[in-house]
């Protein structure tokens, strides 16, 4: 797969997760802007106790999880923190084998913090420090979003 086909794909799941969005009920949707827009991938507004509740969130595809048996999380790129570590979203969605997991993002990095993981450089040159999680523990780090 080429990046630009990358990039289309992960459009299409973020309008996927959009859409599941909507059906809960969800007030309004927003998807991010085209281009270089770290911030977020979908912005949900709500109704919470009277008021408008604005919750952001950062969408990840593993397309090889079913093969590897495995899930990454890349967390410094170029020396600097990176996705999980780096991203402004409330919650982190990962998209795997056609399903999508959620977790609050600062709850994320408490159980990546306690669960049997490896750590690796991989993918732009060897520039990313990943790690990489069993799938077994998957429903230790995220909720099914149904």
């Amino acid at each position: 797969m080429s990046f630009e086909s990358d990039l289309e794909n992960g459009r299409m799941i973020e309008k996927e997760f959009a859409r599941k969005l909507i059906r809960w009920g969800i007030q309004s949707v927003e998807l991010a802007p085209y281009g270089a827009f770290k911030d977020w991938d979908v912005k949900a507004r709500f109704w919470k106790e009277w008021k408008i509740v604005e919750k952001t969130f950062e969408i990840k595809d593993d397309i090889i999880s079913a093969q590897t048996w495995n899930v990454w999380f890349e967390f410094r790129c170029f020396g600097k923190p990176s996705w999980i570590y780096a991203s402004k979203a409330d919650y982190i969605v990962y998209h795997l084998n056609n399903k999508f997991y959620y977790q609050d993002r600062g709850e994320l990095l408490f159980r990546l913090d306690n669960i049997d993981k490896k750590s690796v450089k991989w993918w732009d040159g060897n520039q990313s420090q990943m790690y990489i999680v069993s799938l077994k523990y998957l429903n230790n780090l995220f909720d099914e979003f149904k």
